[in-house]
């Protein structure tokens, strides 16, 4: 993003050498700095799990509370509260920053065939004004891609590609449990990588 000047764009801020040591610069227009500190520059804002804890056994569709953060040009990051929204209400809901994926007979064979629900895109904002979307994706598999910020619910799935099973005794003998529906950790793409949150790792 730059900065014009009597319609010239301003060259960006730079790392001026000083007896050795680096110091910051920015560009001054009538002594006051074009830019603002690193400290107060939002560059992404970003999801995060609140409260997290491993579905149950017997859940009847994945489900996780998240909140939004702000993350700043020097590093930090700050809870933030900010407007979350799902795009598609086919894919999931969001209700007081629960997200709830839809897990009936409109999508579930699709999913077991995929072995993933489609990715839910969550618009986050302020004031009316957008900040950006993330994604939240919920599969047993590490996502090839999805934007900083997003998360993934890792869920679980046998081996044998088996992805349910049923009770063995009394009232639960023939229930089924499609273990997709269980989200046990959740990871968020971040500038490294994916990074594990919360939730105990498989192995």
């Amino acid at each position: 993003m730059g900065v014009l000047l009597n319609g010239v764009k301003v060259g960006l801020p730079y790392m001026a050498n000083k007896g050795g040591m680096p110091v910051p610069m920015n560009a001054l227009y009538n002594g006051v700095q074009v830019w603002p500190p690193a400290a107060e520059t939002l560059v992404d804002v970003w999801l995060k799990p609140v409260d997290f804890m491993a579905q149950a056994l017997y859940a009847d569709h994945p489900e996780v509370k998240v909140a939004a953060q702000k993350v700043f040009a020097d590093g930090h990051i700050e809870d933030a509260s900010l407007t979350l929204s799902t795009a598609d209400s086919t894919v999931a809901s969001i209700n007081a920053g629960t997200v709830s994926f839809v897990s009936d007979a409109s999508n579930f064979l699709t999913v077991l065939k995929k072995d993933a629900f489609n990715a839910c895109h969550v618009s986050i904002g302020e004031g009316g004004k957008a900040l950006g979307a993330k994604q939240i994706l919920v599969q047993p598999d590490q996502p090839n891609t999805a934007p900083v910020g997003s998360l993934w619910c890792r869920t679980e799935k046998l081996h044998n590609g088996l992805k349910y099973y049923t009770g063995s005794t009394d009232d639960d003998a023939n229930v089924m449990c499609f273990l997709i529906d269980r989200i046990r950790e959740v990871w968020r793409r971040e500038w490294d990588g994916w990074n594990l949150l919360t939730g105990k790792e498989l192995q």
